[in-house]
């Protein structure tokens, strides 16, 4: 595992990148982590179990991306690596299982 910390203004949100068992994705993402392309970025979207009352199937997510007002470079796409080849569940993020531990 490879640990990643991300200040915010409202505190430290620390993540263990599964580099063995999806290689391809996190290779990725800590590209654009190493090339600073996250730095001024935002998180746009958080989806909590009390803002989604009327869906049936309740998730937890928070995502963000690269700062929009920075003109920077974009990696080229990466292959996908489903659930089936890598093992990674969509879980809670602090399941052994998932991709991200939180």
């Amino acid at each position: 595992m490879v640990v990643v910390h991300t200040e915010t203004d409202l505190g430290m949100i620390t993540a263990e990148i599964d580099t063995v068992r999806a290689p391809v994705t996190t290779t990725n993402f800590l590209r654009y982590v190493d090339m600073g392309l996250y730095s001024g970025g935002t998180f746009y979207r958080a989806v909590r179990l009390d803002n989604q009352p009327n869906n049936d199937v309740k998730i937890e997510i928070i995502q963000g991306g690269l700062d929009r007002d920075q003109p920077g470079e974009q990696l080229p796409p990466i292959s996908m690596e489903p659930t089936g080849e890598t093992d990674i569940l969509h879980l809670d993020g602090r399941h052994p299982r998932s991709i991200l531990s939180l």
